[in-house]
């Protein structure tokens, strides 16, 4: 049965899958309408419902659900799911109860149905060392073992809570994704640059030592070089 670490994983291929309709499909495609392209519009499924599923604040995800349960001592396996099906069974078409099931739930991913059992979920993701070896952690003659263990303090005097794996998951996909924006922006901005370099060629017309035969592809090659694109130009 799959557990918490299961649905991470899956986690993280939603939003890569997001992250792929939406610049594969959905920015492209309003790209052609913008320079005014002859092509057939391309229907996607879009999966923005089951992210907000998982990792929505407000209303409540999955995740945010977990972490609420995390901080209440008293919550157990069976208020946790109790809570999961009461928000989500009814009126969410990415969640579904089992009928015989006691712990376990549904989520209607991009890629099927998957079916996971919370037992544990509240302790994996603390992420923590259990009570008594952090205090004998704390307790140790080395300075730096004792420090790593010792909550930090705010400046009201409070212990700052620490971010749950769920939390630090969420954090770690989004930091990802911006990368992956950046890499992407600089492959448009380089592809942008190689139609520039081509349009120019075709309105500029033969060049000196060029034939008018050679002019399509000897040309075109010749200005990506001056202006230094060949290199990208392959790998676009």
């Amino acid at each position: 049965m799959n557990s918490f670490e299961q649905f991470l994983i899956n986690f993280a291929n939603e939003k890569l899958q997001h992250f792929f309709n939406h610049h594969i499909f959905t920015l492209e495609q309003a790209e052609y309408e913008r320079e005014k392209v002859d092509w057939t519009a391309i229907e996607f499924k879009d999966n923005q419902g089951c992210l907000d599923l998982i990792e929505k604040r407000k209303p409540v995800g999955i995740l945010a659900v977990l972490d609420e349960e995390c901080r209440f001592p008293k919550a157990t396996d069976e208020t946790f799911i109790g809570k999961l099906h009461s928000n989500f069974e009814k009126g969410n078409e990415y969640y579904k109860k089992p009928r015989l099931a006691r712990q376990q739930f549904i989520v209607n991913h991009y890629a099927g149905e998957v079916e996971y059992d919370i037992t544990n979920w509240r302790d994996k993701n603390k992420d923590e060392l259990p009570e008594h070896l952090q205090d004998l952690i704390r307790s140790s003659a080395n300075k730096f073992m004792a420090i790593l263990y010792t909550p930090e303090k705010e400046e009201g005097g409070k212990d700052n809570a620490k971010a749950t794996l769920g939390t630090q998951f969420k954090v770690h996909g989004a930091v990802l994704l911006v990368s992956l924006d950046w890499g992407l922006l600089t492959f448009f901005c380089m592809r942008a640059c190689v139609r520039a370099c081509v349009r120019a060629c075709v309105r500029v017309g033969p060049i000196d030592g060029l034939d008018d035969e050679d002019c399509d592809d000897r040309a075109v090659l010749y200005s990506m070089r001056q202006a230094q694109h060949a290199k990208g130009a392959r790998q676009v």
